[in-house]
């Protein structure tokens, strides 16, 4: 809610990206910093959780 919050307040400035506004949806096969679980669709990993996103998902949250 927190990263909404602060999107919704650049909304009105100039700091838009080609994806902002839009939903981007990671499986559980791509590790995320939160309290989601990332399993790899593996039963080793089950309900682990990584210590920070995958270099992919640093790549999206900063397009």
């Amino acid at each position: 809610m927190e990263e909404a919050r602060k999107l919704d307040q650049e909304r009105g400035r100039n700091k838009k990206s080609n994806l902002y506004g839009i939903p981007v949806v990671v499986k559980d096969n791509v590790q995320t910093e939160t309290v989601m679980p990332t399993s790899a669709g593996t039963y080793v990993l089950k309900d682990w959780i990584a210590d920070e996103d995958a270099t992919i998902v640093k790549k999206l949250l900063l397009f």
